[in-house]
Formats: structure tokens, C-alpha cells, sequence
């Protein structure tokens, strides 16, 4: 794991010095970084999770560029979204990246590959600005986000059991949306949504990460007179959007 952080921040910073020779619009300045590694298999425990914090990060990204033992194979620059490739002398000898930044934040995936391995880890930065952060106690703050989000489940659960799938999708994280349209659409040919709503008795916070990007819940249902307990994800994005994920 200590291999794949290096990995990580290795490229973070050849990403944003490629971004900064093409005009990328990001704020120079302390940046709160999230890296996840994506499993191939998807799902709850799918994404293995870290922050990085990185001090002046225009001076830092530079310092720490080391494209030199890489080719760049490729690169494009469409408004502000950067996709290039790399070929390395170091494993992974294939690494190619798709990122788009917006002035304080940015976000993206890389790909890693090595012979017949594929690794995926995304990444989301956010400038770090103390004082636009609302003066809240960790305890208000937790509160307003779990308010927000039971109001967000509440209105899943509200499309779910009249049928209407198209918005309650909306409420998903783009990436889960087809998986889940394909759920949800089976069971309202069985006429079984209004039922798996009515098995859902509570959701009750169990976390929510310290950057307040990701929360997790306990979801409990009662199913067939059997009480059942699942987890519920929740992911906010870079434009403070907060989405369901799985459960």
C-alpha cells in the first residue's frame, strides 16, 4: 500500500504540471487531496479510501515532478479537462489519466497498467480556505449534514414507491445509476417497489468521513417478518452534491 501512495502522489503532481504547461484553471495554494483504489468488483468495500494533505501545492506539485523517467505518449486539453498517457521505465510501465479542474478543485481517475493487471484510483482535491469553512462544532456540523442526507433518503424512498425511477435515480451517484436502474426497474415489473420501501424501517448514521465527503449509515428493514441490516454509502462530489451510492 506504501508502494501505491507513492504511485499516487507521484502522478498527482506529474498531472498537475502537465495541467499547469496547458492553462489549467486551479488556484495555487494548500490542497486537501482524496485518492481511492477502485476494485474491479464494485460494490460496498469496494473503494479503499485515504486523504493526502498537500502544502503549497503548486510549489510541492513542481518540486515532486518526475515525468523524466516517462514518455508522454498522448495528450489533449479540451476546456478544462486533461487526458494524457504515459509510458514508464518504472512499474507500471502504462499509466493514463483523465482529470478536470475547476479553480479551487479538481477531479479524476488514473489507470494503471502492468502485463495483464489494470489498477483504477481516483482522485479529488479541494483548496484548502479556512475561512469560508462555516464555525460549526463537529457535533453541529454532523447534524446538519445527517439531516440533509436523511431528507435525501426520504426522497428516494418517496420516487421508489410511487414508480417513479427516473428521479429517484437522479438521487444516485452517476456511476451507480445503471446498476441500479436495472434493479429498480425488475422490481417494479414484480410491482415489488412499494413493498421494498415499506420493508425499510430506519437509517442511522454510523460515520461520516473527516472531509465530510463520504457517510456511512445502517439501514434496517424488516423482510418477511425477518429483521435485516444493510449498510448505506453516501459520496459527496466536488460541487458539494451529496449522492447515494449503495445500499
Amino acid at each position: 500500500m506504501e508502494l501505491v501512495r507513492m504511485l499516487v502522489l507521484t502522478v498527482i503532481f506529474t498531472v498537475i504540471t502537465l495541467g499547469n504547461a496547458f492553462a489549467i484553471n486551479l488556484t495555487p495554494g494548500d490542497y486537501k487531496i482524496t485518492s481511492w483504489i477502485e476494485s474491479p468488483a464494485g460494490g460496498i468495500g469496494s473503494i479503499q479510501k485515504r486523504v493526502e494533505h498537500v502544502r503549497d501545492a503548486e510549489a510541492d506539485f513542481t518540486k515532486m515532478f518526475t515525468i523524466e523517467r516517462c514518455k508522454l505518449l498522448s495528450k489533449n486539453m479540451t476546456a478544462n479537462t486533461l487526458t494524457f498517457e504515459l509510458a514508464c521505465e518504472f512499474p507500471p510501465p502504462s499509466i493514463s489519466g483523465n482529470f478536470s479542474f475547476n479553480g479551487d478543485s479538481f477531479e479524476g481517475r488514473l489507470r494503471y497498467g502492468y502485463k495483464n493487471e489494470v489498477m483504477n484510483v481516483g482522485m479529488r482535491g479541494t483548496r484548502i480556505d479556512t475561512a469560508a469553512e462555516p464555525n460549526l462544532q463537529s457535533g453541529e456540523r454532523q447534524a446538519e449534514i445527517d439531516k440533509k442526507l436523511q431528507e435525501l433518503w426520504a426522497k428516494m424512498k418517496s420516487y421508489l414507491a410511487s414508480g417513479d425511477v427516473g428521479n429517484a435515480l437522479e438521487l444516485f451517484h452517476p456511476d451507480k445509476r445503471e446498476k441500479w436502474r436495472t434493479i429498480f426497474e425488475e422490481a417494479k415489473k414484480q410491482n415489488m417497489l412499494p413493498k421494498m420501501v415499506s420493508d425499510m424501517v430506519s437509517l442511522n448514521l454510523i460515520r461520516i468521513d473527516d472531509d465530510h465527503d463520504e457517510a456511512i449509515y445502517r439501514l434496517r428493514a424488516i423482510v418477511d417478518g425477518q429483521r435485516t441490516g444493510s449498510q448505506v454509502v453516501f459520496q459527496k462530489d466536488q460541487s458539494d452534491n451529496w449522492y447515494i451510492v449503495d445500499f
